[in-house]
């Protein structure tokens, strides 16, 4: 946990993704609470609702209206997943700032929309 003690974690339909998270910290011995208790989380797919609202805005759809290139995507894989959404969360909030990430630096912003994960 010490990982994302203090992260923004970016995430596309952060409920569905944060909902497997906190059952499985419920799990564990030791009182970890919940992902909320750790770091804030951004919700890609609320963002684009608000920003693109009544079109498709899974994924693929946004790399399409951002023209990010997603070819490589054959089959849901969470390390190429994290890749594009990156890219889309940038072309989305217009990302100017430098973020390091566990792979490579990226170019970051702050959302204007910021939809926390429900504890």
């Amino acid at each position: 946990m010490d990982f994302i003690k203090g992260a923004e974690l970016i995430i596309h339909n952060a409920p569905f993704d944060v909902g497997f998270l906190n059952h499985e910290l419920a799990r564990l011995d030791g009182g970890w609470g919940k992902i909320a208790d750790h770091c804030s989380v951004i919700d890609t797919l609320a963002l684009a609702r608000q920003l693109h609202s009544g079109q498709k805005n899974n994924l693929d759809a946004l790399c399409k209206r951002y023209g990010i290139d997603n070819s490589q995507r054959q089959l849901h894989g969470a390390l190429l997943d994290a890749e594009i959404l990156a890219d889309v969360y940038l072309a989305m909030t217009g990302g100017q700032a430098t973020v390091v990430t566990g792979w490579h630096r990226r170019r970051d912003a702050t959302a204007k929309y910021r939809c926390t994960a429900p504890r």
